[in-house]
């Protein structure tokens, strides 16, 4: 089995501190109860669903390139189900402005979990 053509990965319940994965064909990925402080799935288009949950991460949305932490889902256009729970969030902008960014990126969001 070629790993790009893996559709449905869970990775939970392991030490994982970075998550980078270019998975283009995978649908759902559960990388829950780690300890991930970066994201970068920049080549993983097809993701519908998507639990990070229980990890370590402190920001929602960086430009992936800073030397900070690199989170991001605009690349992810089928995004319909995040769940970023239990992690350790600093800063939520979600008013006029913020809420604008979040849309136009995660146009098909329809389950945020944020608890």
């Amino acid at each position: 089995m070629k790993i790009a053509t893996i559709k449905s990965l869970n990775v939970s319940h392991n030490q994982i501190e970075q998550l980078s994965l270019s998975l283009p064909l995978c649908k759902t990925l559960n990388a829950s109860n780690n300890k991930i402080t970066a994201v970068n799935l920049t080549e993983s288009k097809e993701i519908e669903s998507l639990d990070i949950s229980y990890n370590l991460l402190t920001e929602l949305f960086t430009k992936l390139g800073d030397a900070q932490k690199e989170t991001n889902f605009a690349n992810m256009p089928k995004l319909t189900y995040l769940n970023i729970s239990n992690n350790q969030l600093s800063k939520l902008d979600l008013t006029a402005e913020g809420a604008e960014g979040f849309e136009s990126e995660l146009k098909e969001l329809k389950e945020l979990n944020l608890s």
